[in-house]
């Protein structure tokens, strides 16, 4: 499983995304601003 950290939102809370080889994922405290990210 692979994982990347972005510091999102006014306050650059980190938000973390994690995902498998077959492009399967999920957020992990998106801190609101999950169209930033997308």
């Amino acid at each position: 499983m692979k994982h990347r950290r972005f510091p999102v939102g006014p306050l650059w809370t980190n938000t973390y995304l994690f995902w498998d080889e077959e492009g399967k994922g999920f957020l992990v405290d998106p801190a609101g601003e999950t169209g930033q990210i997308a």
